[in-house]
């Protein structure tokens, strides 16, 4: 006996757990899970269409970059000039050796030289021979000896002075890079000085030497920056050597000394200028920084990239800002299926402590099932009606529950269905203004339909509580929604009455 009379609470527990089992897979198919993000990389295909939700200007960063690549290399690099690889003083010395080695002055020679004049007195006597005095002469009779006086006198040797090759040896010994000038600068200046003698004219060599500084200053100023300015200039100043003409010299020697001077130009020119990388690198990055940044512009509800397009980097800024690339959050469904769990669980066992008679058979169990999973399929109409107005989610059909829980049942079964009704409605669509309607409008046709005992009351009951409803959609899209859904809101409610009636 026992054994049967437990027998309804095993079909009890049963049908509560096909329940639970048809609520959560109603909940949980078709949902959108967690998904991992999709991986987009530049250069690779899009694996779907992107469209701009608004307008948005994103930088280009590879146009940036090119623009500030070219601001850059225009400017140019700063040089420094170094002075002290300008051959000044070798030219200087140059012409003053040419002075150096030239005759200006006579150098004396003392030589010493010894004359003898010839012997002024007697020769001596032969020996054996006597020299007798006359008479006459009373003087005494004397004996001399002779003797040598020697005189020393100075005589002026003029040392030749050096020829002008050697004079152009002595200075190529020293200058032998000038060798081709120092030819035709040596003879010019030996005229030099023939003229200083007659004490005429302006020295030649000076005017020369004047020349020769003059446009190596000029030439260093505008400076010389590298191996292949300094041959280009070299090669110009030998082909075109700068014209010189002195008064005194025939038009043959105005044409040597120009080449003269032109080969000591020439050859004293260096690379004077070198770049200043500190200097060209502050005002390159200067260049840079005063670069603003690119901007493309995405319109609103035009296509970033489409399917298949490669993606580039502006257009994957794009989507990273527009957040278009962050996958659609979605309920875990493990916790959907418990909490649908927990709401059939709940109610079942709501009921059975308040008629625990009456809910004792598995009739009522399987009726209650029959409408839970019904309610949980209807919560899923939210989010069937993809629209722009949220206000569509009214067409709910809730109101249908609580008619048919008040008439199989009674008023505090219908009341009741109200709890899994609304958890059902947060679960699929996560608006807490349909979970506040779902509820009400579960509740509002108890009231209606309790005194109902013909076809004819309960037609009137449905048409009542679908009046009611309308004013309960205008307030909860009103307040939830704005001034703008108020109307749309009291109109789908409306249609969702008459739909569950």
């Amino acid at each position: 006996m026992s054994r049967f009379a437990s027998r309804p609470v095993l079909l009890n527990l049963l049908t509560i757990a096909v329940t639970v089992v048809l609520v959560a897979i109603v909940l949980v198919v078709g949902r959108v899970g967690i998904q991992p993000p999709v991986e987009l990389v530049i250069g690779q295909p899009s694996p779907q269409d992107y469209i701009a939700p608004r307008s948005i200007e994103v930088p280009d960063e590879i146009k940036t970059e090119e623009q500030r690549v070219f601001e850059e290399n225009n400017v140019p690099a700063i040089y420094t000039r170094d002075t002290s690889l300008e051959n000044r003083n070798s030219v200087q010395a140059l012409f003053d050796q040419i002075r150096k080695v030239a005759p200006t002055v006579v150098i004396p020679s003392e030589v010493p030289t010894t004359t003898e004049p010839p012997p002024d007195q007697t020769e001596p006597p032969v020996d054996g021979e006597t020299t007798t005095v006359p008479p006459e002469d009373p003087g005494p009779t004397t004996s001399s000896t002779s003797s040598t006086t020697s005189t020393s006198t100075t005589t002026t040797t003029v040392v030749p002075p050096p020829t002008i090759e050697e004079q152009i040896d002595t200075v190529v010994e020293s200058f032998r890079t000038f060798e081709d000038a120092i030819r035709i600068l040596v003879p010019l200046h030996n005229a030099d000085l023939e003229k200083a003698a007659l004490g005429e004219g302006q020295s030649y060599l000076l005017q020369v030497q004047n020349m020769v500084e003059t446009a190596l200053e000029r030439y260093f100023r505008e400076e010389i920056k590298s191996p292949s300015a300094l041959q280009s200039l070299r090669n110009t100043i030998l082909e075109d050597p700068p014209s010189i003409f002195i008064t005194g010299l025939t038009e043959e020697e105005n044409a040597a000394t120009s080449s003269a001077a032109a080969r000591i130009i020439e050859r004293s020119l260096v690379v004077n200028s070198f770049v200043d990388e500190e200097a060209t690198k502050a005002a390159r990055d200067a260049a840079r920084a005063k670069v603003e940044p690119v901007l493309e512009r995405f319109f609103e509800d035009a296509p970033i990239v489409n399917q298949g397009e490669p993606i580039t980097q502006v257009q994957l800024a794009a989507i990273e800002k527009l957040g278009l690339n962050i996958p659609e959050v979605g309920a875990n469904r493990l916790a959907v299926s418990s909490l649908g769990a927990l709401a059939v669980m709940l109610a079942a066992f709501f009921l059975w402590r308040l008629a625990p008679t009456q809910w004792s058979k598995p009739k009522h169990f399987a009726l209650l099932g029959t409408l839970l999973v019904l309610a949980a399929a209807a919560s899923r109409v939210p989010g069937i009606l993809t629209t722009d107005d949220p206000t569509t989610g009214f067409l709910i059909p809730a109101m249908m529950f609580g008619y048919i829980a008040a008439i199989l049942y009674d008023p505090r079964t219908a009341v009741l269905m109200a709890v899994p009704m609304a958890t059902f409605t947060a679960v699929s669509t996560g608006d807490v203004a349909l979970t506040l309607y779902a509820a009400a409008a579960t509740v509002v046709p108890v009231a209606f339909v309790s005194a109902v005992s013909s076809r004819r009351e309960l037609r009137l009951a449905i048409a009542q509580a679908t009046v009611v409803l309308s004013p309960l959609g205008f307030a909860t899209a009103w307040l939830f929604y704005g001034d703008d859904r108020r109307w749309t809101g009291a109109l789908f409610a409306f249609l969702g009455g008459v739909i569950a009636g």
